[in-house]
């Protein structure tokens, strides 16, 4: 790291020093994906990066790679599937589509089907696969 740092001194004529790092390295026949949005683009303060191991068995798995990164890092995904999201935290999202019927007076008879409706789009926010693609808002990561 000390010889990448004075290479980087010497190119930019700037005294710079580095706090923190990890290195990351695929194992076997793989490839990294990354993607960084700039300050403009992430949701919070700062940048959001992100990585993604594939299993290199052809030449166009490092493009995919990079796709998908764009993608978690584009989506602020916080699970990858349904089927990781906790229980805890779906019960507490129910409850709060059922207290938006309630307040807007929906008959109870209906409530199972808006609810189904709802926690499809819940799942579209938070879950990679159900996501819209971000290059292409009218195909769903999962197909």
């Amino acid at each position: 790291m000390k010889d990448i740092v004075t290479e980087a001194v010497a190119k930019i004529g700037e005294n710079i020093s580095v706090r923190r790092f990890a290195r990351f390295e695929a194992q076997g026949p793989a490839a990294l994906g990354s993607y960084v949005h700039g300050r403009r683009q992430a949701r919070r303060a700062g940048r959001a990066g992100r990585l993604t191991p594939e299993a290199a068995a052809n030449p166009e798995v490092p493009a995919l790679a990079k796709e998908l990164a764009l993608q978690v890092a584009g989506a602020f995904s916080q699970y990858v599937s349904r089927e990781q999201v906790p229980s805890e935290v779906l019960e507490k999202e129910k409850e709060i589509f059922r207290e938006e019927l309630r307040q807007a007076k929906k008959p109870e008879a209906i409530w199972e089907k808006i609810l189904t409706g709802k926690l499809e789009k819940f799942y579209e926010g938070i879950c990679l696969v159900d996501q819209l693609w971000v290059k292409d808002d009218k195909k769903k990561m999962k197909w």
